[in-house]
């Protein structure tokens, strides 16, 4: 059996992209669309009322200024059926044609269109898989995507944003032992066969090429860079603020005491993290961000990737503001991608496509096994907080984290960027997965709070039991 591809008479035949259980997400097919030469046309009147006989869908007014016109090749009517063919070629029309040509389809609609993206009219793909695709001989792409999965994404994620009023929601679940991308979902989407324009909103990847503050979700490489560089078992004083220059670093939540990193972790103390992080220096802090490539661009089959924005000079203020996810601006990929090399020695990259071989430089930073067991602890016993806010499961631990959206190079107040990164299940982690919504509306589900705890812990929590539930995140 031949699997590599060849051009014929109707042109270019792509690759069929599937997904991991080989459902088709993208194909090409032979289809039948009727052109005209007008300037060849003598009575257009009688072809005009002919082809409306045959094709009534179309508008008169338009065919009629495309038959009017002195060109010499103009589109009637593309993808057509073989009844309408049959029809039209019966009234054997003078300079009326019918061409075949491969097209692109996506069976799915919108489901898979940030990450599959599009092609152009000559089957040239454009963006997300469709480019990369480009440059691959095989009939055949298996991704890494899992339709199920990404359906319960799409479902969760398009709702919310609706619910929330938020301008955009995303999220993004990968494999933590292979690095496999199971599903992604940038919302709002777009129709990938109706391209109005490459730079409507709706077409921006927020989850890939979006550079957002993460707020506190930076505490979790801080809680690791403690482990490594640190005492976990220190305590500092937060129950004053902490002044570094014309900054005052508050808690959300005073706490009249002495707080470990643990313990800070869990009251997400702004404070503990600062002077914990102060302990141990900028050169080193710094490095050990460098080491998980919070700074580097994400090697993805995609090029939507956004480039992380890094702080020119590593200052007193920066060493603060890095602790708990200021002044640092990551895409989510650096984030889920930061994460897994935490828990996982052998993960080496975030993939699409299955059985894709990478060429990434291992790092020479050795994270020990006490670090990964730290961090999975704090992000389950985070899981305790939740009773409050109406989370009973314990299937999963995570970390929010909630920054004012920087518009103009000035922080917005009360308009916020809120995520939530997690792993599931909490007794073995296997998957982790972010949840993002931009500048979504207080209101009184919410009590009137903006932060990421009312928005992405429900969300995350109706994915993670859908999917435990079915088993589908546990299928091969």
């Amino acid at each position: 059996m031949n699997n590599t591809l060849l051009e014929n008479d109707y042109g270019k035949q792509r690759p069929t992209i599937l997904d991991r259980q080989g459902v088709i997400i993208a194909k090409s097919a032979l289809i039948r669309s009727v052109y005209a030469n007008p300037s060849k046309i003598q009575d257009k009147s009688k072809v005009i009322a002919d082809l409306m006989k045959v094709f009534p869908q179309l508008n008169r007014n338009e065919l009629k200024k495309k038959l009017y016109s002195t060109q010499n090749f103009v589109w009637i009517v593309k993808n057509i059926t073989k009844n309408e063919e049959h029809n039209l070629l019966r009234l054997k029309l003078d300079f009326i044609e019918v061409r075949k040509n491969y097209a692109r389809i996506y069976p799915h609609g919108r489901l898979f269109s940030h990450v599959i993206g599009y092609v152009n009219v000559d089957q040239n793909g454009v963006t997300g898989l469709e480019k990369w695709v480009n440059s691959v001989n095989d009939s055949v792409v298996i991704s890494t995507l899992d339709i199920a999965i990404q359906h319960v994404l799409h479902n969760e994620i398009s709702y919310a944003v609706n619910e929330f009023g938020a301008e955009w929601g995303g999220a993004i679940v990968a494999d933590i032992d292979t690095g496999e991308i199971l599903g992604m979902v940038s919302y709002p989407d777009f129709d990938p066969h109706k391209i109005n324009s490459p730079f409507d909103k709706c077409m921006f990847n927020q989850m890939t090429a979006g550079i957002y503050e993460f707020g506190s979700i930076m505490k979790i490489f801080n809680l690791a860079l403690c482990v490594a560089h640190g005492d976990p078992n220190k305590e500092y004083d937060v129950s004053s603020n902490l002044t570094i220059g014309s900054f005052t670093i508050r808690d959300i939540t005073p706490f009249n005491g002495s707080l470990n990193i643990v313990d800070g972790f869990s009251k997400s103390s702004n404070i503990c993290y600062a002077k914990a992080a102060l302990d141990i220096g900028g050169e080193k802090q710094r490095k050990f961000l460098e080491s998980l490539n919070l700074f580097d661009q994400i090697n993805l089959e995609i090029s939507e990737v956004g480039k992380p924005s890094k702080p020119s000079h590593w200052s007193k203020s920066t060493i603060v503001t890095a602790s708990y996810g200021y002044g640092i601006s990551l895409t989510p990929l650096n984030v889920l991608h930061g994460l897994m090399k935490l828990l996982n020695p052998n993960y080496d990259n975030l993939k699409l496509v299955r059985n894709a071989q990478y060429n990434c430089e291992k790092s020479q930073y050795q994270y020990s096994s006490n670090i990964a067991k730290l961090v999975i602890h704090c992000l389950n016993n985070n899981a305790k907080k939740w009773h409050s806010k109406g989370i009973s499961d314990h299937q999963f631990g995570g970390k929010t984290g909630t920054a004012n959206i920087i518009q103009n190079k000035k922080y917005v107040q009360k308009k916020n960027i809120v995520s939530f990164v997690c792993i599931f299940p909490s007794y073995k982690p296997k998957y982790a997965m972010i949840v993002m919504f931009g500048a979504p509306k207080p209101s009184q589900s919410t009590f009137g709070f903006a932060t990421s705890v009312w928005f992405t812990l429900p969300v995350a929590r109706n994915i993670i039991n859908i999917l435990m539930n079915s088993r589908l995140a546990f299928e091969k």
